[in-house]
């Protein structure tokens, strides 16, 4: 029971018991023992054990592996970001450079707030007569062109007119299903 720590431990004993620190935490970092090592003092009241000291290293080392993993997660992506933005055209099918691409997208951008913009004004077909043709045909066809010019708003009425005239009031107790 020496490794728990005593005032009056010969000295032969505290070299005893220092080798057998040394063995049981030599799989950890300086750095990682020393932070266990200043946790300890700073939240225990008692002398550690090794396997006190042991056990929080080994959650810092698995915390670091596992920050260790999402940054090397993190660097694969980057790098895969790179090598696609550096591939040659042939290989995306895609014979534009990359300011072209970009410039497309964000006029594609654009375009999509502009007719967004112009639906919530209520004048999407307006817009489409004029940037898409195709789209306003394809709405008249379905019978939908007029639905699509109706922004969502708030009702004219008010819901307590609506549950009125459905027959339900407010002195009314709540009927909920159980």
């Amino acid at each position: 029971m020496s490794h728990f720590g005593t005032t009056d431990e010969p000295i032969a004993v505290r070299k005893a018991i220092a080798r057998d620190w040394v063995e049981d935490l030599s799989e950890f970092s300086p750095r990682q023992i020393d932070d266990a090592c200043r946790e300890w003092r700073r939240t225990k009241p008692m002398r550690p054990a090794i396997s006190d000291i042991r056990s929080m290293c080994i959650t810092a080392q698995n915390q670091e592996r596992e920050h260790q993993k999402l940054a090397d997660r993190s660097r694969q992506g980057l790098d895969a970001e790179v090598i696609a933005m550096w591939k040659q055209p042939e290989y995306d099918g895609d014979s534009r450079s990359w300011q072209q691409r970009r410039g497309d997208a964000i006029a594609q951008n654009e375009e999509r707030f502009a007719r967004s913009a112009a639906w919530r004004a209520g004048k999407l077909d307006e817009y489409d007569a004029v940037h898409h043709p195709e789209r306003l045909a394809e709405r008249q066809r379905q019978g939908t062109h007029e639905a699509a010019q109706q922004p969502f708003s708030t009702p004219s009425r008010s819901i307590g007119e609506v549950l009125r005239e459905m027959g339900i009031t407010a002195s009314e107790p709540a009927d909920h299903a159980s």
